[in-house]
């Protein structure tokens, strides 16, 4: 074995891993954070998920502290933001995230961090249990006010926001009586 192989240390750190992938010349162009998180092994496109299979909507539809879980995971909320805003304890909320581990929904990591293993373009069953919901909801949705959001608030003066934009023909009955026919 060759001296320099020999006294070589091994890469140790994702930033190590990128130095070496960018000497290859298949890498150079590559930039260097889509070495670094290519080097962490971040999941690619084709592993990640599209949409669920009615069945796993339906696991989470049984249970709405799963539902509740899994929907924070999606919009980015930590562990003690869950656990700090919600009926959940500490190990309910780890133990809710590593059923949807299973599921396939994220990963947990160390110190309880999670990584989605959701497509940009990931999108709920149009006709699935977890879509039939949200459209029985929408009379509660509209029966209240639409007050300005607040700015960046401390979690304990937040409030629960949704959005609803959704793009269809659509005309009120009352201006279709009065089209030209």
């Amino acid at each position: 074995m060759a001296p320099s192989a020999r006294n070589a240390s091994p890469i140790t750190t994702a930033s190590g891993a990128a130095s070496l992938l960018a000497q290859l010349p298949m890498f150079r162009s590559t930039p260097r954070a889509q070495l670094a998180e290519l080097a962490r092994g971040a999941p690619r496109d084709d592993k990640l998920i599209n949409q669920l299979t009615p069945a796993q909507e339906q696991e989470l539809m049984a249970e709405p502290a799963l539902l509740l879980v899994a929907i924070c995971a999606i919009q980015q909320m930590r562990v003690d933001e869950m656990v700090e805003l919600y009926e959940l304890d500490e190990a309910q909320c780890v133990k809710l995230l590593l059923r949807l581990e299973r599921i396939g929904i994220l990963e947990v990591h160390e110190n309880n961090r999670i990584r989605l293993r959701l497509a940009r373009t990931f999108a709920w069953n149009p006709d699935g249990p977890i879509m039939r919901y949200a459209k029985s909801q929408t009379p509660d949705f509209f029966a209240h006010g639409f007050d300005r959001a607040p700015a960046r608030l401390p979690l304990e003066q937040r409030y629960p926001l949704s959005v609803l934009l959704a793009v269809r023909y659509w005309e009120p009955a009352l201006f279709k009586a009065l089209r030209r026919r």
